[in-house]
């Protein structure tokens, strides 16, 4: 996987390379920042990953409905700011 990722990011002719998995899961934030195309060339962006693991009530939800219970999952976002803390 990771010498097909580094093979493609040497081909890649864009100005910006953006590396995710089909797993994850970007906040609605993220996806504006991105779609603003207001990036910078002198710097790198990344992102911080967590794993989380679903409950009973979030099971069958639709994609939108989904991403509105991660997002205001308290537990979560008390967890990745402690993270980013450290």
């Amino acid at each position: 996987e990771h010498i097909a990722e580094n093979v493609a990011f040497r081909r890649a002719r864009g100005r910006f390379v953006l590396k995710t998995n089909i797993d994850n899961i970007m906040s609605l934030e993220t996806v504006l920042f991105i779609a603003r195309r207001d990036l910078r060339e002198d710097a790198s962006y990344r992102a911080t990953y967590a794993e989380f693991d679903f409950t009973e009530e979030a099971d069958g939800l639709e994609p939108g409905p989904l991403l509105e219970w991660l997002f205001s999952q308290q537990k979560l976002l008390r967890e990745m700011n402690f993270e980013l803390a450290d």
